[in-house]
């Protein structure tokens, strides 16, 4: 694959392109369908086109669109999540026309698809029918976003993906039942392999399936060949295989996840198991011949369920370092949880992949059988929702950095096989090599104060930090959709965040105020809102948004008070945040007027958060509050209506910071605005260009970074 990629010609952003490829892939989205060429390229549609298909080759007109690199700490990495899966273009289509039409088997493969899709449809709830196509289909586009989050934030959403549970399910029970019924074995390995190769294409060959039809293959080769089957010798393979095939999947979760899997599994499960069976033998099998049948079945569930949480805890500590880096919190109940589940899923698969087939032929049959799988899924959601409430369900730690990782998996593997070769205080050893584990993966460099303005389009929002008081100033896009939920609670994760002392609101325009709605109606345990911060002017809290926003941090036990000039402040040791305005008896012409200004000292260090601001506004506040500080927050994104020249100079600001969406319709920041700060002398960031710029202390100085170097 990437030899024909590195052979062509590489696009930029913006180029008119007329490509042709396979489809291997499609999946429907909030703004269309996308469709994954073999070549490499991605290609969108405003419009489902019902004559092309999975396997067609088709021939694109479009226009390239940008791959993005994150511009936050804790956003999501599109450009290196789709290179990871073999991506490295991103076509919006013009036009989509067949060339050539798919093959029998992609033909069949469609239309298994589509009929299983419509089957569960059909004869499951709404909610039933998501998690089924998830399960079944490796297909989550219909599945609830917050049953999705919730399954998550407990540690089981692996249960959707396709993995060796699935495979083994499929390819492996097949292999079975065809020897047993008297087929050869090579005829059931050729039957079998076709068989996997089908459901791999039904799923959409993600790379967790692919590892595991690998390995199934191998597996039932080994048996043909009357070999002895090594899973470490067959995982290594399958990494061979798939990395030649993309270098890139490498970087991705599912890859990662997929196979760290089965190395805790490999590496973990012996010495453990040496050490616990002899124990459990001799516990479990002290047993009299004329001891009831019923005991004796409960210690060997006993047995079981030991040696079943040994195995989750084998894999949730080699994959602990890869969950935190892409989700930043540790589901501390997931080891517990995933001994109850997985079982159960077995059930699912099987009922799902049945109802599914049978609906076809029978409805009402298909009903009867999909319902075991239905309460099962019931039971999930209820256990979830119930640890979910639980004060210490979740550890938030951020997003380690590489050396942590680096230094965590050489401290776990050390540790196994010292542990191992102790006799003596074994329980000792293991509980200082947990203890360390956990201070390397969860320690975090702290800084007395830091300030970050979050790039989320065109809008505004920054976080700070000082004396121990988590404070947002801001929050919301009128060009990046979900902000909230995509940009500044993905931050705020990734950084451990799992508190908001304060959230202050400059004024309720929605490119202000959108993302904090969402934090708000998110209702997430993991991120606690103390207070909401209101301005207080004549006449803004008549404002729709302002009733809804401050009814909603009501509803949703959120303290809300209200600022004005010289009547609020916060004074916390070295950290002092004064409103500057407005004047609740001041008189503004609108809404951006009114905005309210903070002024954040720390030590030796000020800032001035100016949100929407007017010039206006600017030549009506106090003489005493229009001096020096070191960064200032430019107003309204850098519109010429605010940042006049006589306001900068008093302020004299060394760094100014502006927050305005790339290519914006607005113009933003002005040219004007512009040649008014570089007069001043100051240095000017912009999150359009920059990204995420981020001030801290460092020591005695104060150190500025931005995500874009």
């Amino acid at each position: 694959m990437l030899s024909g990629l590195f052979e062509r010609n590489v696009y930029k952003p913006g180029d008119y392109v007329c490509i042709q490829g396979k489809i291997i892939n499609s999946k429907i989205t909030d703004y269309g369908v996308g469709y994954y060429l073999h070549n490499g390229f991605y290609v969108t549609a405003s419009e489902v086109n019902s004559e092309v298909s999975l396997g067609d080759t088709v021939m694109v007109k479009g226009k390239i669109k940008e791959l993005k690199a994150p511009a936050n700490d804790g956003q999501f990495n599109q450009k290196l999540y789709y290179q990871s899966i073999g991506i490295f273009y991103k076509v919006s289509a013009n036009d989509i026309s067949l060339v050539t039409s798919s093959g029998k088997y992609s033909r069949i493969v469609n239309y298994v698809n589509r009929r299983m899709k419509e089957s569960f449809d059909s004869i499951a709830e709404d909610t039933d029918s998501g998690v089924l196509k998830a399960v079944v289909l490796g297909d989550k586009t219909d599945m609830d976003k917050d049953y999705y989050s919730l399954y998550q934030r407990n540690g089981i959403a692996h249960l959707l993906a396709i993995s060796g549970l699935h495979v083994s399910f499929v390819g492996m029970a097949l292999y079975r039942l065809m020897r047993k019924a008297g087929v050869t074995c090579i005829m059931a390995f050729g039957i079998s392999c076709v068989f996997l190769a089908f459901y791999g294409m039904l799923t959409g060959n993600g790379v967790s399936a692919r590892r595991a039809i690998i390995m199934c293959v191998v597996s039932m080769g080994a048996e043909v060949a009357g070999r002895m089957y090594d899973t470490l010798s067959a995982l290594s393979l399958a990494a061979v295989i798939l990395v030649t095939d993309n270098p890139y999947a490498v970087f991705n979760s599912g890859f990662l996840l997929s196979f760290l899997a089965i190395l805790g599994i490999c590496i973990m499960i012996p010495p453990v198991t040496g050490m616990l069976k002899p124990r459990l033998d001799k516990w479990c099998d002290n047993v009299y011949f004329d001891t009831p049948p019923v005991i004796k079945l409960s210690r060997k569930a006993v047995r079981w369920l030991v040696m079943a949480f040994a195995q989750s805890a084998g894999i949730s500590l080699f994959t602990l370092p890869v969950i935190l880096y892409s989700f930043y919190e540790i589901p501390v109940l997931g080891v517990l949880l995933n001994v109850v589940v997985i079982p159960l899923m077995s059930v699912v698969l099987f009922t799902g992949i049945a109802g599914g087939v049978i609906a076809l032929f029978n409805r009402q049959a298909a009903v009867f059988i999909i319902g075991s799988a239905h309460y099962i899924l019931k039971f999930y959601q209820s256990l979830c929702s119930f640890t979910d409430r639980l004060p210490f369900n979740r550890w938030s730690v951020g997003q380690p950095q590489l050396w942590q990782i680096v230094l965590y998996y050489i401290v776990l593997v050390a540790g196994i096989y010292v542990i191992k070769g102790l006799k003596r205080k074994r329980f000792t050893g293991i509980c200082i090599w947990l203890c360390v584990l956990v201070c390397v993966i969860g320690y975090k460099q702290k800084h007395e104060f830091q300030a970050h303005m979050i790039d989320v389009g065109q809008g505004d929002g920054i976080y700070i930090s000082a004396e121990g008081l988590n404070m947002l100033y801001d929050g919301g896009s009128t060009d990046v959709s979900e902000v909230g939920r995509y940009r500044i609670y993905p931050f705020l994760k990734s950084h451990g965040i799992t508190k908001l002392d304060y959230i202050f609101v400059s004024h309720t325009d929605k490119d202000h105020i959108s993302g904090i709605l969402e934090l708000i109606k998110m209702g997430d345990s993991s991120l606690k809102i103390n207070t909401l911060v209101m301005p207080l002017a004549d006449g803004i809290n008549e404002d729709d948004n302002y009733k809804m926003l401050c009814e909603s941090a009501i509803d949703n036990g959120i303290r809300v008070v209200y600022a004005d000039a010289g009547d609020f402040n916060i004074s916390k040791e070295n950290l002092y945040i004064s409103c500057v305005s407005p004047d609740k008896n001041g008189k503004y012409s609108d809404i951006n007027s009114a905005s309210a200004v903070y002024r954040v000292e720390y030590k030796n260090f000020s800032m001035l958060m100016t949100g929407d601001m007017t010039q206006e506004s600017e030549k009506q506040m106090a003489d005493s509050d229009v001096r020096h500080v070191n960064c200032l927050k430019v107003a309204h994104h850098g519109s010429k209506t605010s940042s006049g020249s006589e306001f900068i100079e008093k302020l004299n600001p060394d760094i100014a910071l502006i927050s305005c969406g790339r290519d914006n319709k607005f113009g933003h920041p002005a040219s004007k605005t512009i040649k008014t700060l570089e007069s001043s002398g100051c240095d000017i960031y912009e999150t359009d260009i920059s990204g995420q710029i981020s001030i801290y202390n460092d020591k005695n100085r104060y150190v500025l970074k931005t995500k874009y170097k």
